[in-house]
């Protein structure tokens, strides 16, 4: 899988373009005609599916990396450092 974001963008952009041409591609061997022209439906996917996809794979890799999971970890060793539960300690006086 590709390590950044930045590189994933156009990964995205050539899959959706191909998923129009093979759209359009069984449309035109069906001898069906494209509900909106081919321009028009590849732009409105291409800038659609590179938003949303890059958005999702962004959530994704901010979540279940492996950077994510060493932070998880960190917390709790912090936390524990820290004298366990918070509000729980007693105060002493």
């Amino acid at each position: 899988m590709l390590d950044t974001p930045i590189l994933r963008i156009p990964v995205l952009a050539s899959a959706s373009l191909l998923d129009n041409l093979v759209y359009v591609g069984m449309h035109r061997l069906l001898g069906q005609t494209p509900p909106m022209p081919f321009i028009q439906s590849l732009s409105y996917k291409l800038v659609a599916t590179t938003i949303a996809g890059t958005l999702l794979l962004y959530a994704y890799d901010s979540f279940f990396s492996g950077k994510a999971r060493q932070r998880r970890q960190f917390t709790v060793r912090r936390r524990v450092a820290r004298g366990g539960m918070g509000s729980l300690r007693r105060r002493s006086r």
